[in-house]
């Protein structure tokens, strides 16, 4: 099993500034339980707590959000008047300003199949996203005999959280337990690409490998502290990340300095296309 998170304090220039061979580096330490807390997803910690053997495929599974443009046939313009309020109002998680508001957009979900690839070794074309709106299923894995394992449980980012600090324990969690009766149906849609173009984004950006992954996390971080401080609309946040992405220098084989280069220069064609000054800081996930 592969590991490595190239957005933790793990990624320093001590390892390549190759990112392969940072990974291969990695694996060849036998650092795999070390890399655990570097993990700040609750999907990659549940796709880590699967992958014990070598999966065939990956799924994360993500909830729908915003929930009233599920069968909306006007979405494109519900989608439009998206406030910040309603984009703050996650139907199942209780999370910071920053990370909902990327779970509304799937631009959190696209990040987290790039994770997906850096921390398990799993090609693009192996990682499934699904939409499941209750929450529940948080990641599946499919192994080369067509048997599935999945990890279930209630939202609660507690779960997450201490496993990685206690790993390769388990917390005792006293107090009232998940109840199968409770909730009798769990369902499962294709993404809509149209609704939610970042995750085919984010696809692209990992087989595009390079700076391009960086550009649009630089851009995206832009365009969500404008749209929180009410600057733009709620569609500009893709709309942004395309801009960037199109217009930014790319590297293919980048240094931690072409990264940093890269992020500077995704901020700056953000506000310039936002209108907007580039922020001090970034809003808490």
């Amino acid at each position: 099993m592969k590991l490595i998170d190239t957005h933790s304090h793990l990624y320093e220039p001590e390892f390549d500034d190759d990112r392969e061979a940072a990974v291969a580096r990695a694996r060849e330490a036998g650092v795999a339980a070390l890399l655990l807390p570097a993990i700040d997803t609750a999907s990659d910690r549940r796709l880590f707590d699967l992958c014990r053997s070598h999966p065939e495929y990956c799924f994360p599974m993500i909830g729908l959000h915003p929930t009233s443009v599920n069968d909306n046939p006007a979405w494109r313009e519900e989608l439009a008047r998206v406030t910040v309020e309603q984009a703050l109002r996650h139907p199942q998680w209780h999370m910071g300003a920053k990370i909902t508001i990327d779970s509304s957009t799937l631009v959190n979900k696209g990040f987290e199949v790039i994770e997906a690839h850096w921390l398990f070794g799993t090609p693009a074309d192996r990682i499934a996203v699904v939409m499941h709106p209750q929450s529940i299923v948080h990641s599946m894995v499919e192994f080369e005999d067509g048997a599935i394992k999945a990890q279930l449980g209630s939202p609660d980012m507690r779960m997450p959280i201490s496993f990685a600090l206690m790993f390769p324990d388990r917390a005792k969690r006293p107090g009232e337990r998940f109840s199968f009766l409770e909730h009798p149906q769990l369902s499962f849609a294709e993404v809509d690409g149209d609704k939610f173009p970042a995750l085919g984004i984010a696809y692209e950006c990992l087989r595009r490998g390079g700076t391009a992954a960086c550009t649009m996390n630089a851009a995206n971080e832009v365009a969500v502290a404008a749209f929180l401080d009410r600057k733009c609309a709620w569609l500009d946040i893709v709309r942004t990340i395309e801009h960037a992405l199109q217009r930014a220098s790319f590297v293919a084989r980048p240094s931690l300095d072409d990264f940093a280069e890269a992020d500077a220069e995704a901020r700056a064609l953000a506000a310039e296309f936002l209108n907007v000054g580039q922020p001090e800081g970034i809003p808490a996930r």
